[in-house]
């Protein structure tokens, strides 16, 4: 429960931050009245129209937050205002097409410049204020790394960090590795760990390669845990694995057609 809560702990701050924005631009923005002003009403329909509209928003802001990120660049500031250029770019298309679609297509009004503009401008106080925050807590989480030993492997186990915890597998217990929202977590037959660690690269080059694969960036699998495999069109593979207690009725795992017969010659033995 804690590791969940640890994994899903940002998402969590930013809708919450993303619902009192709402609030804030729908109360002086759109209805221009306060709770327990005279008259007042919850305009339910104009909060639920913004929260339709900044949803698709900040899931692809965060999107592009995680997969392109601007290089060489040091400090909180330069780093929130690179960072809040490149997601400006994809908002402005985005923002653009859902104005159009609710406002033109959805209720048929008119196109006004000024109510265009307006909302843009709020769009991207929204996107910078969200880049702003990804950003701070990014940084935190890699100074509490600083403190973290790095990975200590052998060719029988290795050492890593859970919460307060070193914890010590041997690599044959491992079943395989996860990657999600910049946290990587551990799964064995009966126990999940969530390490200090944000990417898989962090760690693959220490692991013996003839017993783990990289199938995608998100799943480094052991070659143990492998149940089954099978083919798939467009020369695509499904890998079956052993389920444990963490991972019972998950999907199987797919290998792009790119990267499966780099698979198959490491699982039949040729790349160690």
């Amino acid at each position: 429960m804690n590791q969940l809560a640890a994994e899903y702990k940002p998402h969590l701050i930013r809708y919450g931050i993303l619902v009192l924005y709402i609030l804030l631009v729908v109360h002086f923005l759109n209805y221009s009245k306060i709770p327990f002003s005279v008259g007042y009403a919850f305009p339910w329909v104009k909060f639920l129209a913004m929260t339709l509209f900044s949803i698709p928003i900040c899931t692809v802001n965060w999107l592009i937050f995680k997969k392109i990120k601007p290089r060489n660049i040091e400090g909180f500031i330069p780093r929130v205002l690179a960072q809040a250029g490149i997601n400006t770019l994809f908002t402005l298309v985005l923002y653009t097409f859902l104005y159009w679609l609710m406002n033109i297509v959805i209720f048929d009004a008119e196109f006004h410049v000024f109510l265009f503009l307006k909302y843009l401008l709020v769009c991207l106080t929204l996107v910078i204020t969200e880049v702003g925050f990804l950003t701070a807590y990014e940084m935190y989480q890699k100074k509490g790394n600083e403190l973290v030993i790095p990975i200590k492997a052998t060719n029988d186990s290795f050492v890593f960090e859970s919460g307060k915890k070193h914890i010590q597998v041997a690599w044959n217990e491992v079943i395989f590795f996860h990657s999600s929202g910049g946290i990587v977590s551990v799964y064995l037959a009966n126990q999940r760990y969530t390490t200090h660690f944000s990417s898989l690269n962090e760690i693959v080059e220490e692991m013996p390669p003839d017993r783990f694969f990289r199938v995608s960036r998100q799943f480094l699998i052991s070659r143990e845990c492998i149940r089954e495999i099978r083919k798939e069109v467009n020369r695509k593979l499904s890998v079956w694995i052993h389920a444990c207690e963490d991972n019972e009725g998950m999907s199987p795992i797919i290998i792009s057609r790119y990267r499966s017969q780099e698979f198959l010659r490491w699982f039949e033995g040729e790349i160690k």
